[in-house]
């Protein structure tokens, strides 16, 4: 982004969880995560800009769908079929702990204000792809009850590459996230964790991309099942271009290798605009 110019996003995420492990966990939801936030050019290889982040939980409506395309498909349903659709419900039962549930406890759980910095290191060069640095700072507004906040704030680092090949694009990250909070639905969570994102995107057409990414994240909590697993993530969508300030991006998510501790399907829609 040039220097002096701002850009401002809004994206929101449609996610459905489905995870039954009978004796361990049994989750049934959908959760809206949307954010809206700016960026600003502020020198000619750095970028400042703040975020704000709601996510809400409810009983959804991707259920009916998503239990057809099985059904079609002939993936197990592992018990999707077996309960109301639009249920919001979810039931933890750690060894040695009080078990925790809820049914029909819909709304809003997290509020958050973030600032993001990043700084381009590396211009990209016919030796080397272009290189970037960046750093967030996480502040709760508001969180659920049944997270636990030694420190109301997260800090998070990545290092990014870019870099073309021919027609095709292909962006590299790793980060690293340090967290303030210890419990979250009496659940241990580690203090920090990495995360990694690959993704290739494929012009079109001088207005149209197809973006393929791949993400790993490390397991949420500490010694639960799946649960501690590293979460695999694939995103399948596109980008179009109206104009020259505006960019529209829509994308299916899905999870991979793990199925039982994170969302089983989602959809991805986002606006950005350039002043």
């Amino acid at each position: 982004m040039s220097e002096g110019k701002w850009l401002v996003r809004l994206n929101t995420t449609l996610a459905n969880v489905w995870i039954n492990e009978s004796d361990r966990y049994v989750l049934d939801f959908e959760t809206l995560d949307t954010t809206f936030g700016f960026q600003y050019g502020w020198l000619p290889n750095m970028t400042v800009g703040i975020r704000y982040e709601e996510r809400s939980v409810f009983g959804g409506i991707l259920d009916g769908w998503i239990e057809s395309f099985h059904r079609l498909t002939h993936i197990e349903q592992a018990g999707r079929d077996e309960v109301p659709h639009g249920r919001m419900s979810f039931a933890l039962y750690p060894e040695g702990k009080p078990s925790i549930s809820a049914v029909d406890e819909k709304g809003v759980y997290s509020r958050r204000l973030s600032a993001d910095w990043r700084w381009r290191v590396l211009e990209a060069k016919s030796q080397w792809p272009s290189v970037s640095l960046g750093m967030s700072l996480d502040m709760d507004v508001y969180t659920s009850p049944l997270v636990d906040k030694d420190f109301p704030i997260d800090v998070g680092w990545f290092l990014g590459a870019t870099e073309r090949l021919g027609p095709i694009w292909i962006y590299l990250q790793a980060g690293f996230n340090w967290y303030g909070a210890e419990y979250a639905g009496g659940l241990e969570q580690p203090s920090s964790a990495w995360a990694g994102l690959l993704a290739v995107e494929w012009p079109l057409s001088p207005v149209s991309s197809v973006i393929v990414q791949y993400r790993i994240d490390e397991g949420a909590v500490k010694d639960f099942g799946s649960f501690s697993d590293p979460v695999h993530e694939v995103l399948l969508g596109g980008r179009w271009r109206l104009g020259k300030r505006f960019l529209v991006e829509a994308a299916l998510l899905e999870n991979v290798f793990i199925y039982d501790n994170s969302p089983d399907f989602g959809v991805h829609l986002g606006m950005s605009a350039l002043f």
